[in-house]
């Protein structure tokens, strides 16, 4: 894998969606701790060219906490996830 510092042009997008393809794409396997993971080194990478989670980034966040509320069968942490959604 290839690696930019995030001081580097273009760097901070780019790890942006590396690590927000990689959280989905572990969200979508059920390993949703591993997702948490990156979805956390994507929003470490957003704040070097955003100054707030855009809308892309809080569908995301909503969706990693109702899944793995889903799972823990804890209802009212999942019904709370509808608000960021």
């Amino acid at each position: 894998l290839a690696s930019f510092p995030m001081d580097e042009p273009g760097a901070s997008t780019f790890y942006e969606t590396l690590y927000r393809n990689m959280s989905s794409g572990l969200r979508r396997m059920g390993r949703e701790d591993e997702a948490a993971v990156y979805f956390f080194k994507m929003v470490e990478a957003c704040r070097h060219h955003k100054s707030t989670l855009d809308w892309m980034d809080l569908w995301d966040l909503g969706l990693l906490i109702a899944n793995r509320a889903y799972q823990a069968e804890k209802w009212d942490e999942f019904y709370k996830s509808r608000d960021i959604l």
